[in-house]
């Protein structure tokens, strides 16, 4: 159990270290009132999947 716990831990800190260095590369590169079109990519607008949410 403890190994397949270690990988699985190691799997999510290299996929969390991707997802970071991708939002800090794309947070740098926004100018003035890119705000609102970071935080509507970042939500989920879909009402399908709001509808299962309880």
């Amino acid at each position: 159990w403890h190994v397949h716990q270690n990988e699985a831990m190691e799997k999510n800190k290299a996929n969390n270290r991707a997802s970071e260095e991708t939002f800090l590369a794309e947070n740098d590169g926004e100018g003035a009132g890119s705000e609102w079109e970071r935080v509507a990519r970042l939500c989920d607008f879909n009402p399908k999947t709001s509808k299962q949410a309880k």
